[in-house]
């Protein structure tokens, strides 16, 4: 009598299927665990092809389609389609009926055939490290093709204040989308997307009368007395080596504390703003008139 082959020896022919957790036993290992050939077994599965095969008319019954036994016969059989297979060769093939079969039925009648050929594989079906890993393989497959939508959608977009900016923008979006899809891998995200936010920040520049004069066509003087008329700031008291020649006003201070977090930071007679909100203490299109009519 031959060696009775428990599914522990057939590890090495089983796989977990990463998309649904499903276990996929090869021909070989099925044959082994049925006590029949690999012959027999592919012969059966693409007899549907002309006359199914006792054994194909049992998968079908239960609602295999004939395209998924002849994928069966190259790819594997899937657990529950295995379970029919044996159950078959024990106790419905008559005169080829197997005590190999048997055997294997009696191994997963409490527990199912998915659970056994997991436990053939050291795993536990249903712990964290069986069906959540299929979960997250789907939830990454899922976020690849948003991101790719992301990638079309942007493409002829730019954002920020210069190219690198604008690809650092785009892949800070995408990866924010894959964090609300695939939850589980959010985390090892997060990083990544700190780092792109530090490549975001605005380039600081010292906006002086100087430059206010070279945006708007005015000379240094023309718009230090503008800013004054405008009430947007005054004359400095403290002559002290060092100090500022100006100082903003009350209402400059609480027009950039409104529009953004910037502070006023003197540093002789130039502040700190972005462009941008250069722009937006300068006030609306009104004030700028004011600025060039002084």
């Amino acid at each position: 009598m031959s060696e009775i082959v428990e599914f522990r020896s057939i590890a090495d022919e089983i796989t977990i299927r990463g998309s649904d957790g499903v276990a996929i036993v090869s021909i070989r290992g099925a044959a082994r665990l049925a006590g029949v050939s690999a012959e027999a077994i592919s012969k059966s599965l693409r007899s549907v092809n002309q006359k199914p095969s006792a054994m194909a008319e049992k998968l079908m019954a239960e609602g295999f389609e004939s395209v998924n036994l002849v994928g069966m016969a190259k790819d594997g059989i899937p657990d529950e389609a295995l379970e029919v297979i044996l159950h078959y060769y024990a106790f419905d093939a008559g005169p080829n009926c197997r005590v190999q079969a048997k055997h294997s039925s009696r191994q997963f009648s409490k527990v199912g055939v998915r659970a056994v050929c997991y436990a053939a594989k050291g795993l536990v079906l249903g712990s964290s490290n069986t069906r959540q890993q299929p979960q997250s393989v789907a939830q990454i497959e899922a976020a690849k093709g948003v991101v790719e939508l992301i990638r079309l959608a942007l493409q002829d977009v730019t954002l920020g204040n210069t190219p690198e900016q604008s690809e650092s923008l785009k892949a800070g979006a995408a990866l924010s989308a894959v964090q609300q899809i695939a939850p589980s891998i959010a985390p090892a995200i997060e990083p990544t997307l700190k780092l792109l936010a530090a490549t975001n920040t605005s380039e600081v520049v010292y906006m002086t009368p100087t430059r206010i004069g070279e945006r708007l066509g005015m000379s240094a003087r023309a718009v230090n007395a503008a800013l004054i008329g405008m009430e947007l700031q005054h004359r400095n008291e403290d002559k002290s080596k060092g100090a500022p020649s100006y100082l903003p006003s009350d209402s400059l201070c609480e027009s950039i504390a409104k529009h953004s977090a910037a502070s006023w930071l003197p540093i002789k007679s130039e502040i700190s703003l972005t462009d941008e909100e250069f722009w937006l203490w300068l006030g609306d299109a009104a004030d700028r008139q004011k600025l060039y009519s002084s």
